[in-house]
């Protein structure tokens, strides 16, 4: 079922991406330090999002890694505290 979902998702968004580009494909041109060049609008576009895209993903990254590292302490922890907890018989109270 989820593949039937992650199939129309991306057909979808293909169809979208395709509609964009048949109605922008003029050339733009791009000027940058070094040198300058022309490139169709559609392509700019999504050139500008996997950057922007890859940009994130660096920036998050060593958040991601750091959190799950806290989560792994966590969890042995609480495994120590819980094997402390079922080896007596009771809690006196």
């Amino acid at each position: 079922m989820t593949f039937i979902l992650k199939l129309l998702f991306f057909s979808i968004v293909f169809i979208f991406g395709l509609a964009f580009h048949l109605k922008n494909h003029q050339l733009v041109l791009l000027n940058y330090y070094i040198s300058e060049i022309q490139l169709p609008l559609s392509l700019l576009v999504v050139i500008s999002l996997c950057i922007g895209i890859a940009l994130c993903i660096l920036v998050t990254f060593p958040i991601i890694i750091r959190l799950k590292k806290n989560n792994n302490k966590l969890i042995k922890k609480f495994e120590r505290h819980e094997k402390l907890l079922n080896g007596s018989d009771e809690l006196k109270i």
